[in-house]
């Protein structure tokens, strides 16, 4: 079923399809773009309903930059997997919100393509490299340290 709400601003990205897909046990949260005021809109949307927007699997908001995954969203998910799209780094702040709730998070600039099999009751999820960048895993959450550069527009960080 759908789940998204009216969209908070003009932007487009809040404008995003998000859509809960169940298969057996299993839940998959596909969020689009949505910046903060997209997920804030959702929270109050299924207020009173704990387990509504639970998944076991989320694909991250606006490529897991600054503008999303808020703290309140993410444990209101509470994913054991989640996966980034895009060709900038996450900041390990935002990094560290999804750990926090026990998520093993995987990002496509680092993990390459990531396959989520599901058969109703399994889920896999497979990178084609599992390796974790070690500026998330020293927890200085650093990027520049590390030889990283900044990405334009400061929402993200360019391999």
């Amino acid at each position: 079923y759908v789940i998204t709400g009216p969209g908070s601003t003009e932007d487009l990205n809040n404008k995003s399809l998000v859509f809960l897909m169940n298969y057996g046990e299993n839940k998959v949260l596909f969020t689009g773009d949505l910046y903060t005021a997209g997920e804030k809109d959702i929270l109050e949307m299924y207020a009173g309903q704990p387990d509504a927007i639970k998944a076991d699997v989320l694909k991250i908001m606006h490529h897991g930059y600054e503008t999303s995954s808020s703290e309140a969203f993410i444990q209101a998910v509470s994913p054991k997997w989640a996966v980034a799209m895009g060709t900038r780094a996450m900041p390990g702040n935002i990094y560290s919100r999804y750990t926090d709730v026990g998520c093993t998070t995987y990002l496509s600039w680092m993990n390459g393509n990531v396959y989520v099999t599901l058969d109703g009751a399994e889920i896999t999820v497979t990178p084609d490299n599992s390796q974790i960048a070690d500026y998330y895993l020293n927890g200085t959450g650093s990027i520049q340290e590390e030889g990283v550069s900044t990405g334009e527009g400061g929402d993200g960080y360019e391999i």
